[in-house]
């Protein structure tokens, strides 16, 4: 997709018993400095033997990008009205038959005197 346009489902086929590396792209389209808690909701994956986490971001902006480990179920990312960020979400799957599953990785602005619903990105992972 274009920079700055909202994406609300993925799809991605990972072979079972193995991992991926999922890129998704955080921008700060306002005008102010922003704090963002960035997750992943495993929908049960987790019950299932799947390890769902984010890996790491890289912060793009002024200067070189500077990559932050996360190895995490959840973080915050601050961004300035310049800055954005990749965001690598690991899918470790267990050895199991073919077949669709879902799970969500969302974001939610922290610090702000609004109350706003989180964003999601709901991923349809096909594993083959």
């Amino acid at each position: 997709d274009p920079p700055y346009t909202r994406i609300e489902t993925m799809a991605v086929t990972i072979p079972s018993g193995t991992s991926s590396l999922l890129a998704v792209n955080l921008n700060n389209t306002g005008n102010v400095p922003i704090r963002v808690r960035v997750g992943v909701d495993p929908l049960n994956l987790d019950r299932l033997g799947w390890t769902i986490l984010i890996h790491n971001y890289t912060l793009y902006g002024s200067g070189s990008p500077r990559e932050v480990v996360v190895d995490a179920d959840e973080t915050v990312i601050s961004l300035n009205v310049t800055e954005y960020t990749t965001v690598r979400v690991s899918v470790v799957v267990p050895p199991i038959p073919p077949d669709n599953f879902k799970f969500d990785i969302w974001g939610r602005l922290v610090d702000t005197d609004r109350v706003l619903a989180p964003v999601r990105v709901t991923v349809t992972a096909t594993v083959s």
